[in-house]
């Protein structure tokens, strides 16, 4: 089951006995856990009938015992389990599983470690048989296609409209982590109380960008081959310590894979849905990634490289680095 299909059936009160989540972001997940849970419970579920346990932290039989329990004072009971992968194969489970109780919604969340990156032989045949059932609901970690709805849907929630120049200031500063944008979006929405557009100047504002330039800024002057005002940028926020010389390497490192991609895929006459990246963000960055060709982008990524690799290696003069990485860049 898709997130779309879940909100749907979510929205028709169509509640299943077993929700099984999977995915890598504990921070979406929980979100998705917040959405089936209110719309079967409303805003403040009822402490009788809900419940949160950790799968190893209780016996499968007690689990099963409590999702098989008559809810005390609402329609339904929803019981969360985490770490779930290690339950279900735990006998009673896999019987329950096979006759869940009607008037519960058993939400389950796998929690695979980057150690043990797969679930057993066991585990993984009863996860085939509750996706088939409609009961596996995959949640994605955020992407350069995503992340910009991601971040109009959370404006969106708070009555608020965002432009797509300030989605992508915002996707510049807090990189694909939703828990970061998240927390970014709620301070922003608080300062702006009485706005309903967030455009970029008032992100730059509100999250402590220079007025005058800031970290976004290089990547689109170096792009353009605009060498004075690259070094302007550069010098002004090594000298007011708004940005170092790493995060400005990086920045430019982000940018250029974006313009890579975006080359490729011209270059194979595809469009926007090849690039993965919005359509708005796919026509912006065109006209930059077409003044490269593809030796010149090797030369930039190595020129990259190699700047990376001295700050991290070694103490060097930050202000000398950029003006001689600008420089090269540009003049490829």
């Amino acid at each position: 089951m898709t997130l779309t299909e879940l909100r749907r059936s979510l929205a028709k009160k169509n509640f299943l006995p077993v929700y099984y989540l999977r995915g890598q972001d504990d921070f979406l997940i929980d979100k998705v856990v917040r959405e089936i849970v209110q719309s079967i419970m409303g805003a403040e579920p009822d402490p009788f009938d809900y419940m949160v346990v950790d799968g190893p932290d209780l016996k499968a039989l007690s689990i099963v015992d409590a999702a098989n329990a008559y809810p005390l004072s609402a329609e339904r009971k929803v019981l969360v389990v985490h770490k779930a992968e290690s339950v279900i194969i735990t006998d009673p489970f896999p019987s329950y599983l096979n006759s869940p109780s009607p008037t519960t919604s058993l939400v389950l969340i796998e929690t695979v470690s980057e150690k043990k990156k797969s679930l057993g032989k066991k585990a993984s045949t009863i996860v085939s048989k509750l996706d088939r059932s409609g009961a596996l609901i995959k949640v994605s970690s955020l992407t350069e296609r995503t992340v910009y709805k991601f971040i109009a849907d959370e404006f969106a929630r708070h009555g608020k409209h965002v432009t797509p120049d300030a989605s992508l200031r915002l996707r510049e500063l807090k990189g694909l982590s939703a828990r970061s944008l998240t927390n970014e979006i709620e301070k922003i929405c608080t300062a702006a109380d009485d706005l309903r557009e967030i455009d970029e100047s008032l992100v730059r504002k509100l999250t402590g960008a220079s007025m005058l330039f800031s970290i976004w800024d290089l990547p689109e002057a170096t792009a353009v081959r605009n060498i004075p005002r690259a070094l302007e940028i550069s010098y002004r926020l090594l000298e007011t310590n708004e940005s170092n010389a790493t995060q400005l390497v990086s920045t430019l490192v982000n940018h250029y894979i974006r313009l890579w991609n975006i080359h490729d895929v011209l270059s194979r006459r595809r469009g926007a849905d090849d690039s993965f990246l919005e359509d708005w963000l796919f026509r912006k960055y065109s006209g930059q990634a077409r003044q490269y060709t593809r030796e010149q982008f090797s030369r930039i990524f190595n020129y990259l490289f190699e700047a990376d690799y001295e700050l991290k290696s070694r103490k060097t003069d930050e202000r000398m680095l950029l003006t001689r990485l600008i420089y090269q860049i540009t003049t490829t």
